[in-house]
C-alpha cells in the first residue's frame, strides 16, 4: 500500500532487425572474481526444452563432454566479438562473491549485460562438471551474522 505505482519498460533486444530470431545467451560461471566456464544457449524456444547449448572455457574451447546427455547440443559457434569485454565485466561484477553467474547477450558486436544469478539451475551440465565447479567455491572466509 506504500509503494507508488510505476510502469517500467525495458528496450526490446533484437539482432539485425530480425524479430523472429532469438538472442544467444552467454552465461559466465564465475568463482571468486574469475570467470571459468561459459554456458551458451542458442535457438531458444519459449516453453520448450529444445534450446541448444554448449559449454566453453574462457579461451573459447568447446567442452561438449560436460553437457547432460539428455539435452540438445549446439554446433560450435564462433567466438563472440565482445568476449574479452564480457570476460572483463564478468570478472569485475563477480569479484566480491564466492560464486555468481554473470549473463550477457551480444548485439551489434557489443556486450549487453543481462543479470547476476546466485543460485542457477544446473540441468545443463553433467555431475562431473558440477563437482569441479563446487570445488572452486571457498566459503571459509565468509563472516556469519548471528541473528
Amino acid at each position: 500500500s506504500r509503494i507508488e505505482p510505476l510502469i517500467l519498460a525495458e528496450k526490446y533486444l533484437i539482432e539485425n532487425g530480425d524479430y523472429n530470431k532469438t538472442l544467444t545467451d552467454y552465461k559466465f560461471y564465475c568463482f571468486h572474481g574469475k570467470p571459468m566456464y561459459i554456458f551458451v544457449f542458442t535457438e531458444r524456444e519459449l516453453n520448450s526444452h529444445n534450446t541448444k547449448r554448449m559449454i566453453y572455457n574462457t579461451d573459447w574451447e568447446p567442452l561438449p563432454e560436460f553437457i547432460n546427455d539428455r539435452l540438445p547440443i549446439a554446433e560450435f559457434i564462433k567466438r563472440p566479438h565482445s568476449l574479452d569485454k564480457m570476460l572483463k565485466i564478468a570478472e569485475s561484477l563477480s569479484e566480491p562473491f564466492p560464486f555468481v553467474r554473470v549473463d550477457f547477450y551480444e548485439i551489434d558486436n557489443k556486450p549487453i549485460f543481462s543479470e547476476l544469478t546466485f543460485t542457477p539451475g544446473h540441468g545443463t551440465a553433467k555431475l562431473s562438471l558440477l563437482q569441479k565447479m563446487g570445488e572452486l567455491v571457498d566459503i571459509s572466509n565468509i563472516k556469519v551474522k548471528n541473528v
